[in-house]
């Protein structure tokens, strides 16, 4: 009986014995294994990286050359934008100009006349040397908004030879076009 429960125990010390390293190899296996897959990995997020620097070199060239055409065509044409006016320059900006003038009256609080303004640049863009368009910031030049009983923003209003022509108030749901057929009407 003795003898039995030796062999017993030394055949259960044998196995644990075993498994232990047939695990131990298991894991050196697999660590094996995932070295490899992290190896190419690697290489994959190395060559995407690759791939994005040169996306990027390609990118920065493209920046360049737009700008060398942006910076080449504002020596052969300056880009027209919106003149601000205020009290102080509004009779030599505006009255004495020898075109026709658009002014929009706005505030930076006025959401509408947050959207008119990109349809204002382009106008000045569009009828640059037979239109002038200013802007006159009512918060800040109160005196000329009073004059003109500036009342609701935004309101657009056309000099001609120093004298109001036309008046437009608020945005319309047309506005671009209705804007340019008032503008047409007095060029």
């Amino acid at each position: 009986m003795k003898m039995t429960l030796v062999l017993a125990g030394i055949v259960s010390i044998a196995l644990v014995l075993g498994c232990g390293k047939k695990s131990e190899e298991n894991i050196v296996e697999k660590r094996i294994e995932q070295e490899a897959g992290s190896e190419e990995k690697m290489a994959i997020s190395n060559d995407s990286v690759s791939v994005r620097a040169k996306n990027n070199e390609l990118q920065m060239e493209a920046d360049e050359k737009t700008m060398d055409l942006k910076q080449e065509g504002n020596v052969k044409k300056e880009q027209a934008t919106p003149v601000n006016v205020t009290d102080v320059n509004f009779e030599s900006e505006v009255l004495k100009s020898d075109i026709p003038v658009l002014v929009d009256f706005w505030a930076p609080w006025c959401r509408p006349c947050l959207l008119a303004a990109p349809v204002l640049e382009k106008i000045a863009q569009q009828y640059q040397g037979r239109l002038k368009v200013c802007k006159l910031n009512v918060d800040e030049a109160r005196q000329t908004a009073m004059k003109y009983y500036i009342r609701s923003i935004p309101t657009l209003n056309i000099y001609k030879h120093g004298e109001l022509v036309d008046q437009m108030i608020g945005v319309t749901p047309n506005y671009e076009f209705d804007l340019k057929k008032k503008i047409e009407s007095h060029l």
